[in-house]
């Protein structure tokens, strides 16, 4: 609690070894305050937790030799080189990483040629790849990681992934904060956060199949669909249309009967539009849920 505010609101979840685990939800949402509780960073107004074998409350400082954390934003030294970083923040977690195991970090996250390069100077995909690898340089078992992708290019979020899919090879549990459901379809579990609260939990499989009563049809169109958002809205039987990427999705009770519409409105338009009842994307899913919740 701030005040008043009930930031986080009898949260309850278990994450096991090797798990990539997703807390999604809008900015907010407290998914940054859920985490900085477990990382001994805040202490919870009510209610008990463990990470790993050591408690939330009475051994945050434990907590604190056993994980590792990237903030929401950049948060190293811009002033010290990517080596100085790496050296320094692995001494801070007792465990100064040697010259060889900074290399291989370097090499790992492909890196090695920024070697000297002062942090300020680095691209925003390079400055998340060094935050990651101060976290990781003293071998935690868990990993924190606060919107790890937010605000880089696509191919190097693509990199850092890959690397987090490495790490639980060899058993180090993983938590994510996000509010990308690209990178939510990555996670093993996802629990679904909103005002405090968490809506919905499982896998991204079990939630895109289970969460959703209605149906989502997707939509593709030789013209703008920004353009038939409007008219889709008004037929009978439409919940939502909203975009997914190059398509547009619509919820619906009966999928049939407003296919049926929008091949009556294509003809009467002279357009060609292609319906297909799809699985909801995890997109679909949070909306859903949202919209119920505010309902």
């Amino acid at each position: 609690k701030f005040g008043s505010v009930i930031a986080v609101d009898n949260v309850e979840f278990n994450i096991r070894e090797g798990e990539i685990f997703g807390f999604i939800g809008p900015s907010g949402s407290g998914k940054t305050t859920a985490m900085r509780m477990l990382c001994g960073i805040l202490v919870p107004s009510s209610g008990s937790g463990k990470v790993g074998k050591f408690d939330i409350i009475s051994e945050s400082e434990k907590i604190k030799t056993i994980i590792g954390y990237t903030a929401q934003s950049f948060s190293l030294y811009e002033d010290l080189t990517v080596e100085e970083n790496i050296e320094f923040y692995s001494s801070i977690y007792g465990n100064k990483a040697s010259v060889i195991q900074v290399s291989s970090l370097l090499e790992t996250f492909r890196i090695s040629q920024y070697r000297k390069t002062l942090a300020a100077n680095l691209s925003g995909g390079t400055k998340q790849k060094l935050a990651m690898i101060c976290a990781v340089s003293h071998q935690p078992r868990i990993l924190f990681l606060d919107e790890p992708t937010a605000g880089i290019d696509p191919l190097s979020s693509r990199e850092i992934w890959a690397m987090l899919y490495e790490f639980t090879k060899s058993g180090i549990s993983i938590f994510v904060n996000t509010h990308l459901m690209n990178e939510a379809e990555h996670c093993n579990q996802l629990s679904f956060l909103y005002q405090g609260k968490i809506i919905a939990h499982g896998s991204p499989e079990t939630l895109k199949r289970d969460v959703i009563s209605e149906k989502t049809l997707e939509v593709r169109a030789g013209v703008p669909l920004i353009h038939l958002i409007g008219d889709f809205q008004q037929m009978k039987g439409v919940i939502d249309v909203y975009t997914s990427g190059e398509f547009l999705h619509i919820t619906t009770k009966n999928s049939s009967i407003v296919s049926e519409h929008i091949d009556s409105y294509a003809q009467e338009k002279n357009l060609k539009i292609e319906t297909a009842e799809v699985l909801p994307s995890l997109e679909d899913v949070f909306v859903n849920l949202t919209r119920n919740m505010d309902s």
